[in-house]
């Protein structure tokens, strides 16, 4: 009986894969049609519920950069210097023996004073997403 319930979950489970699998090779051909013309379509219904249903992996870059633009104009060289300004800023509230989740960050200025909070506030604002918990890849 076991043998043959252990049998019907991993049947289950494969068609499931195949349907998942199946349903990202889908997504990924209509992202493909609409991204060379995505100013057009970009409010389309379908633009829509592909950005609802997940985004490939492999287009993430490409749709998020057109979804979101770069109204500011930030070049690869401005962020390299921002996220050095993050990186010192961090460094040294962790020397200070400071967690990035706790006070007494006063002593940063402007908006390096919420980096204390950053790491509370994803694991709850996106707490469907693994990636942002306590053992994920950040």
């Amino acid at each position: 009986v076991k043998v043959a319930r252990y049998e019907a979950s991993e049947r289950l489970r494969n068609e499931r894969l195949v349907q998942r699998d199946s349903s990202l090779a889908d997504r990924r051909k209509q992202w493909e049609e609409i991204l060379p013309d995505f100013e057009r379509k970009r409010k389309s219904a379908q633009c829509l519920n592909l950005c609802w249903r997940g985004i490939p992996t492999n287009l993430r870059v490409h749709v998020w950069q057109k979804c979101i633009g770069n109204q500011l104009r930030i070049t690869q060289g401005m962020y390299d210097i921002f996220r050095q300004h993050a990186r010192v800023a961090r460094e040294k509230m962790e020397a200070e023996g400071e967690s990035a989740d706790g006070g007494g960050n006063d002593h940063l200025l402007g908006s390096e004073g919420s980096l204390r909070i950053v790491d509370k506030d994803l694991p709850r604002t996106f707490a469907e997403l693994g990636f942002f918990h306590e053992g994920g890849p950040l």
